[in-house]
């Protein structure tokens, strides 16, 4: 009878996880073929994406970075000629996101880095994943 009461708890807690909601970025490195580009990016499928997987260039990388930090001068900026990387992004919704759900992406040819945060609601605060 305790068995039962433990797997019903058990059952209980698993089906009452609150999905959290991630922004996932995945930066390439500067030689990106056309292919591992390509490749990336239906990866990135296997993450169960709410909306599109989005691309942006380094050309968009650089203008956004601008927007978002145009009335802070003390932030440094990117030198003339510098560029800042392409990505992909996407938000997915996951009760247990795990850093081994992003290996099969983190070890595709042409991927620099990734980049995992927590989206804050009512009652998360926002957060940085660190995976190794």
């Amino acid at each position: 009878m305790l068995v039962g009461a433990l797997v019903a708890t058990g059952v209980v807690a698993f089906l009452t996880r609150e999905e959290r909601e991630y922004g996932v970025w995945v930066y390439l490195k500067s030689d990106v073929t056309e292919e591992q580009r390509a490749a990336v990016k239906s990866a990135m499928g296997s993450l169960q994406p709410e909306g599109d997987v989005e691309y942006e260039d380094s050309e968009q990388a650089r203008e956004r970075f601008e927007e978002i930090y145009k009335d802070m001068p003390e932030v440094a900026r990117p030198g003339p000629g510098e560029e800042l990387p392409e990505s992909f992004t996407l938000t997915t919704r996951n009760a247990d996101l795990q850093c081994a759900d992003l290996d099969p992406i983190r070890k595709l040819p042409g991927v620099d880095r990734i980049q995992v945060a927590q989206v804050p609601n009512d009652q998360v605060l926002p957060g940085e994943v660190t995976c190794y």
